[in-house]
């Protein structure tokens, strides 16, 4: 959990910049996230990586973060704006558009394009990577049914794009 007088120092920036605090929060299947965290460089693709002891660290690591974002979203409501990832990359746009107007900054089309190119529609099903054990999959489904931005994914999930 996080330091007594964390969130405060939030407030303290915002008292010394005098402008609102606010928080983009992206949002992605937990189980690319925690795989993501898991998956040590260089890996072999072609062999799923079956570390136990790793998965277990990244899902406590995964859910304190969770947690933290919740307490935010509790704390600041609606400044903070809830991007999932994949609309971040396969409609990166309009979820440019959505935050630029969020933050109360231009948009420019010539940024917006560079953004587009860079994302390419590409996203990495990483959950794919790891060996994963029905306890642990358990574990996420049941931590995440406690936070409402991680209740609709699940493991085969093809697709977060309509989260």
């Amino acid at each position: 959990m996080e330091k007594p007088g964390t969130f405060k120092v939030l407030e303290d920036i915002q008292n010394v910049v005098g402008v609102p605090v606010k928080f983009i929060h992206v949002i992605s299947n937990p189980y690319d996230v925690i795989a993501s965290s898991v998956i040590s460089h260089p890996f072999d693709p072609q062999k799923k990586i079956n570390d136990t002891g790793a998965v277990r660290n990244a899902v406590q690591n995964f859910f304190t973060v969770a947690e933290t974002n919740e307490r935010i979203r509790k704390l600041y409501g609606n400044a903070v704006l809830d991007i999932s990832c994949d609309q971040l990359i396969f409609n990166s746009r309009e979820t440019l558009r959505k935050i630029c107007i969020f933050l109360d900054v231009t948009c420019y089309d010539s940024y917006l394009n560079k953004v587009e190119r860079l994302l390419n529609g590409h996203s990495i099903r990483s959950r794919n990577l790891v060996a994963w054990r029905k306890e642990d999959r358990d574990l996420i489904t049941t931590e995440g049914a406690k936070y409402s931005f991680l209740q609709s994914f699940t493991f085969d999930d093809v697709s977060s794009f309509t989260h």
